[in-house]
């Protein structure tokens, strides 16, 4: 599966810091954003991972992870 985030630029340092996975490119946008694209083939442990930048990042592509994710947040205020 090929992932494509974009991550607000407010953490831009942090992720540029970060190691996502071994496939990762990471490229500066125009406006000051970062995109974060890679090959994965779990969900799971990507929306893991997401949850922890918040707001701060949105999933570009693929649309099974964004709607996987929007299940697991979904599924994390429901055990609240």
């Amino acid at each position: 599966m090929q992932i494509e985030l974009e991550f607000d630029k407010n953490v831009a340092e942090d992720v540029l810091n970060y190691h996502f996975h071994p496939t990762q490119k990471i490229k500066k946008l125009d406006n000051c954003n970062i995109q974060v694209k890679f090959t994965s083939g779990g969900t799971y442990a990507i929306c893991q991972e997401l949850f922890k930048w918040g707001c701060n990042v949105r999933i570009k592509s693929p649309i099974e992870l964004k709607k996987h994710y929007k299940s697991y947040l979904t599924d994390v205020l429901d055990n609240l």
